[in-house]
Parts: structure tokens; C-alpha cells; sequence
């Protein structure tokens, strides 16, 4: 539930990944994971900053799995070139 997106998103800032102000986008990351997504689409440089490896860390702890982060640009010339 939120409850538990809320913690992941706290956990995500205060573990550095995301800066303290970036709540939303740290909510974002959160709810993304824990819908099981394994995709997020983004222009955003605060989440495209994320360091995958310690995403995939702190995640593990919730037992989530983290998404990749790529903008919508990299997903057209990997895919649809």
C-alpha cells in the first residue's frame, strides 16, 4: 500500500540515492517498483542519476526488483531504429 511506498521512498532519499527535496520523484521510483514494473520512462535527471546497482540494493531489501531508467529518446533509438 502507500504505506509502504512511502517507506521505500524515505529509504530511497535518506540512503542518498535521490537529494532530500526530490519527494515526488523518490515516490515515483517507489511506486514504479512496487507495481512490478520493469520499466521507467523519464527525461528526469534526478531519476535518470539513480545508481542502478544501489537501486537494486536498497530494493532487495522490500523484496522488489529495481526498473531501468532510460528516457523515452534511448527507448526509440535502441528499439525502433
Amino acid at each position: 500500500g502507500f504505506d509502504q511506498v512511502e517507506q521505500i521512498a524515505n529509504t530511497l532519499r535518506r540512503r542518498g540515492l535521490l537529494p532530500e527535496e526530490e519527494v515526488h520523484d523518490s515516490v515515483i521510483l517507489a511506486e514504479t517498483a512496487a507495481l512490478g514494473c520493469a520499466l521507467l520512462t523519464s527525461s528526469d535527471n534526478d531519476l535518470r542519476s539513480v545508481d542502478h546497482g544501489a537501486l537494486t540494493i536498497e530494493l532487495a531489501r522490500f523484496d522488489l526488483t529495481a526498473p531501468v531508467i532510460a528516457t523515452p529518446r534511448e527507448i526509440v533509438r535502441k528499439f525502433f531504429r
